[in-house]
């Protein structure tokens, strides 16, 4: 395979990277605003219930997965991900054990008159989906950080471009060609001095000489 060859597909798959980053950026944006739009309409429907849990949902856990979401993108990072997965998983979890503390069974249906039910089964089930998309983005990240470690350490990164690449060579090898025409020049100079200061009593001695 060519190198210039090799450029266009490192290029490709650079863009690709790319290209997952934004749109895993703007799944958590989405995923985020859908989440508090819910939380909030859920406070609201269950004003004056005794639903703790659904404040805790909207204040710490949707911010938390938006924060840990898009820094995973953003800096690439595995752990960032993975705990945006694990934060959405565990707001699951809390909803869950809260739906099932209110009606007594795990999984209810909604048919219950009681809003305080309603709302934290139906948060349940939401963040359960939620749980699901974060997951399969988390899979998309932890995929794409892998292929963008391989590309930075690939001849070219980030640019790929074969002319940049040589004209970047060409700057190398002027540079060394500049240094070396430098240490020439000086050893020159010093060569000329070394030399003058050789020659100098010898063009003297006749004047020494007239003087005795």
């Amino acid at each position: 395979m060519s190198l210039d060859h090799e450029f266009s597909e490192n290029l490709i798959a650079l863009n690709k990277c790319k290209r997952n980053y934004s749109i895993i950026w703007w799944a958590y944006c989405i995923m985020a605003a859908a989440d508090m739009i819910f939380a909030v309409v859920s406070n609201i429907a269950a004003w004056g219930a005794d639903t703790p849990i659904l404040l805790i949902d909207a204040v710490i856990f949707v911010p938390m997965i938006w924060i840990l979401g898009t820094f995973g993108a953003h800096k690439r990072s595995d752990a960032y991900t993975v705990l945006a997965a694990v934060a959405t998983a565990a707001n699951a979890i809390l909803l869950r054990i809260g739906s099932f503390l209110v009606t007594g069974t795990i999984f209810a249906g909604m048919g219950g008159v009681d809003i305080k039910y309603n709302v934290i089964e139906k948060g349940a089930r939401w963040y359960l989906a939620m749980t699901v998309i974060t997951v399969m983005v988390m899979l998309l990240n932890l995929k794409t950080n892998k292929i963008y470690r391989f590309l930075e350490k690939q001849i070219g990164f980030p640019y790929f471009n074969l002319r940049y690449e040589e004209q970047k060579i060409d700057r190398v090898q002027r540079g060394i060609k500049d240094e070396f025409q430098q240490y020439a020049e000086r050893l020159k100079k010093t060569e000329s001095s070394e030399m003058a200061e050789l020659t100098l009593p010898a063009e003297q001695e006749p004047g020494a000489a007239d003087e005795v």
